[in-house]
């Protein structure tokens, strides 16, 4: 996830403002630390213009 969102030029906070996504959970995501629920994952996804299951997978 960390990836993707370095991709999409964002930072945690800048995602934190677009889908409502605390920093602290991005955090814990992108470390294996916990897993997104699928109304995350379907909000990343379109934040990042991908598959669902592509964002899930990276």
């Amino acid at each position: 996830m960390r990836l993707l969102r370095e991709q999409a030029g964002l930072t945690r906070p800048q995602v934190k403002e677009k889908i409502g996504i605390s920093e602290r959970r991005q955090a814990d995501w992108e470390l294996g630390k916990a897993l997104p629920n699928a109304e995350n994952i379907l909000a990343m996804a379109n934040l990042y213009q991908v598959s669902v299951t592509y964002s899930y997978t990276n």
